[in-house]
């Protein structure tokens, strides 16, 4: 499955949304959908979704990069990834089609 539905609380409304597999990241990005998230087209295999989306943090402690911000910004459109350069992985600048959750994944 490339695209999951999710849904939580946020203690006074229920939000809806969908998770999908960053080939960049090599994590899960989640994004809500509705009057105040993103649009999604309902192609669970060749998703879009708008506007962009904009994950930021920083690296987990432990990690080699441990501390250092990192930015993932993107476009999927038509079931393909396309990362702005302002991301900070090795696809920044580039394009990458939407894959599946990696096998024994449960997050």
């Amino acid at each position: 499955m490339i695209v999951r539905p999710t849904r939580a609380s946020t203690g006074t409304e229920v939000v809806d949304g969908c998770a999908i597999w960053c080939p960049g990241c090599d994590d899960v990005h989640a994004v809500s959908l509705g009057p105040n998230g993103w649009t999604y087209d309902g192609n669970a295999e060749a998703p879009t979704f708008s506007p962009s989306i904009l994950v930021q943090g920083v690296h987990r402690l432990g990690t080699p990069l441990e501390g250092t911000p990192w930015v993932c910004h993107s476009f999927i459109r038509n079931g393909v990834w396309d990362f702005l350069p302002d991301s900070t992985h090795r696809l920044s600048g580039n394009s990458a089609p939407v894959m599946p959750f990696p096998d024994g994944f449960s997050g």
